[in-house]
């Protein structure tokens, strides 16, 4: 940086002759003071060449002879920079003075004395960064040439005739340069750039103050390979003002470097007014650091909804600040890490999971980066979120055709089941995925609808099928034969006689196209009740003393999913009026046939069922009424005491009781106690109620 000193002489300066007369004015101070005036103007053209350079201080030197007249004995003043202050042809003696451009008491010197003093002083009254002095208005009148006043105070009894002669050579001196160095700071120092991508440097200084500023034209830099000390020279053609400001970019293009390396770099301004020098070499790298675990944002142990896209978002976190190359993303439920997204080239921090990809629970995700140089960093993993979410429509894998109809599915996060066959509705807990119709179903057509459960208690939608069923009738001939017998119905298996044959010899004989000898169908054998399977027969008679009223009797062959159906049989138990028996020995009943006062009236009793609440401030209950029912029976009957023992038994051990009168009314249900309530002799008049509960007669094929 080059340092310039000029000096700027008064011109058009005189001796002046002041005396009181001329200047007793408003500028007095007292009656006993006399204020006297000087004026100069300074000479612009040694500053002109200098315009555009940095300025740095400006200075004044003074030296002058003040001859004393008329006993003056002391003098002092001012030195001020007052735009407009003084003309700028010479003093007059109404001058707008104002104190507050007075930039520089110099004192006063006694002159009492001596007939001629000579003095002289230099004030550095201007420098950069000087709070008190540094203002527009100042410095700009120095720039600009403008007046400069001289405000001289005599100091004398008013009663003496005092002169002042006084001749002074002011000069006004510029410190000014040309740039302070200048610096390569962007990138910092060992900063990391990416050689794939333009840059941008900038070099630094101090802000201009100047007369003129400079226009800066070009910016140059060069960078050095350290490992080759090869360099490359970057020029950027400017037009930038260089008032007020204080650095300068360049633009440095992509692949100008390479990847991998360190590098040294340097800058140079030109300006109109000249050139700098180079800057200090600055050290960059284009070798990137591996990525830090990313700094995971959200979501973190958050409740989300799977219904929903799910926002995932984090951090790139690398020690150099380059930019992320790509990522990978894999999240964990119930199992081990599934990959969501594997190298996905991009510097986005954010990614999605569309809405219904998740399942029902625990939901953690992680995310690693890459650097530019495509080097991946570690794993950040998040904190465990849970996910509220509807299963996954099952998906139905196969429905068999078969009168045994068998359901196969697939399904996650199943903790339960419903499942619609027909008008049919199944519910069932579990993670089985299976399903086979405990029953043999009619030829025709079915709808298939299945949902399932999970944990969190939400169903899934329906997957649905249809299917028709088509019964394949295994081969047999049997037939069976219904006898009614005292409480109950006896049924026989058998097979029927062989048609236009004659049994001879132990064997048929007759035409042979007539003959036909009947075959027994092979399979389980179970016997329906009015299409109930009721009993599996491993013998060839069966007795059903559960039956009430007129009912179908069907034996059923079934194997392999098709069955053989007999002709049905239609039969009724004799019943005289009716019968109760402990529902798990149903054979061993107890007549029902009288009442020793009047003919016995069963009748069935309704109770709506309902929840009862108290709240506070109110004096009833609040109800909620139930779909259910509760059904009881009040019986009175006479009965002998045998019988009235078994009853009483039955009672005390809790037993469900089978109830069936001769029109084909059945109960079932439980005792709420017993009340002998007549005895004649071995004739016990007996009350209870019996409370119905649930049943299901159909018995499982196997």
């Amino acid at each position: 940086m080059a340092t310039y000193q000029i000096s700027c002489g008064a011109t058009n300066m005189r001796t002046y002759d002041i005396n009181f007369e001329r200047f007793i004015s408003r500028f007095s101070v007292s009656d006993d003071v006399y204020n006297l005036i000087g004026l100069a103007r300074f000479d612009q053209s040694p500053i002109s060449a200098y315009k555009r350079k940095k300025l740095v201080s400006v200075g004044f030197s003074f030296s002058g002879t003040v001859e004393k007249k008329q006993g003056a004995y002391r003098c002092g003043g001012t030195f001020s920079a007052l735009k407009n202050a003084f003309p700028s042809g010479g003093y007059e003696e109404d001058v707008d003075y104002n104190p507050e451009h007075v930039v520089f008491f110099f004192g006063y010197s006694e002159l009492a004395s001596k007939n001629n003093v000579t003095f002289g002083f230099d004030v550095n009254y201007f420098k950069q960064n000087d709070p008190g002095l540094y203002s527009g208005t100042q410095y700009r009148s120095l720039y600009d040439q403008m007046s400069v006043g001289f405000l001289f105070y005599n100091y004398a009894p008013y009663a003496e005739h005092k002169n002042l002669y006084w001749y002074a050579t002011p000069t006004l001196i510029f410190t000014v340069s040309d740039f302070d160095t200048i610096q390569a700071f962007a990138p910092a120092e060992n900063a990391f750039i990416d050689a794939l991508k333009s840059n941008i440097f900038t070099t630094s200084f101090d802000t201009f103050e100047s007369i003129e500023y400079p226009t800066a034209t070009k910016i140059t830099a060069e960078i050095k390979d350290v490992s080759t000390s090869a360099v490359t020279t970057i020029e950027n053609n400017l037009s930038i003002s260089l008032k007020g400001v204080s650095s300068v970019n360049i633009n440095i293009p992509a692949n100008t470097t390479a990847k991998n390396k360190n590098y040294q770099w340097r800058a140079k301004l030109t300006t109109n007014d000249g050139e700098t020098n180079f800057s200090e070499w600055a050290d960059f790298t284009t070798v990137d650091a591996i990525p830090n675990a990313p700094i995971i944002k959200s979501p973190q142990s958050s409740y989300l909804d799977a219904a929903s896209p799910i926002a995932l978002s984090w951090t790139h976190d690398i020690d150099t600040g380059s930019t992320q190359y790509a990522y990978d993303i894999d999240y964990k439920q119930s199992g081990g890490w599934v990959s969501f997204k594997s190298h996905v080239v991009s510097a986005a921090s954010t990614d999605t999971i569309p809405a219904n990809t998740l399942e029902a629970g625990s939901f953690v995700w992680r995310v690693r980066t890459y650097n530019t140089d495509n080097v991946a960093g570690a794993y950040a993993e998040s904190a465990t979120n849970i996910i509220q979410a509807r299963p996954q429509t099952p998906i139905i894998m196969s429905v068999s055709t078969l009168p045994k109809m068998v359901i196969a599915w697939q399904s996650s996060g199943q903790q339960a089941y419903e499942l619609s066959i027909g008008a049919e509705k199944i519910y069932q807990f579990g993670i089985d995925k299976s399903y086979t119709y405990p029953g043999y179903l009619p030829d025709g057509s079915y709808a298939i609808a299945l949902r399932v459960q999970n944990s969190q208690g939400l169903w899934s939608e329906y997957a649905t099928a249809n299917v028709s069923v088509k019964n394949v009738p295994i081969s047999g001939e049997d037939i069976i034969t219904a006898t009614t017998i005292s409480g109950g119905v006896r049924i026989d298996l058998g097979l029927p006689d062989v048609q236009d044959a004659v049994y001879l010899n132990e064997c048929y004989v007759g035409e042979f196209y007539t003959v036909h000898e009947p075959q027994a169908a092979t399979g389980d054998r179970y016997l329906l009740r009015d299409g109930v399977p009721i009993a599996k027969l491993d013998g060839t008679s069966y007795i059903d003393y559960e039956s009430a009223g007129l009912s179908e009797y069907v034996l059923r062959v079934v194997s392999g999913g098709n069955y053989y159906d007999s002709p049905a049989v239609y039969a009724a138990p004799r019943i005289k009026y009716g019968v109760m028996a402990a529902a798990d020995n149903p054979a061993e009943f107890i007549p029902l046939a009288y009442r020793l006062d009047s003919k016995p009236q069963p009748q069935k009793q309704l109770t709506k069922g309902y929840n009862q609440h108290y709240f506070s401030g109110r004096a009833q209950p609040v109800y909620d009424i139930t779909e259910h029912y509760q059904t009881t029976w009040p019986l009175e009957y006479s009965m002998r005491r045998g019988d009235y023992a078994k009853l009483d038994a039955w009672a005390k051990a809790g037993k469900s009781l089978l109830i069936r009168y001769n029109d084909g009314t059945a109960i079932r249900g439980i005792a709420q106690g017993t009340n002998i309530t007549k005895v004649l002799r071995d004739v016990l008049t007996v009350s209870l109620t019996v409370a119905v509960h649930d049943y299901t007669e159909a018995i499982d094929y196997v």
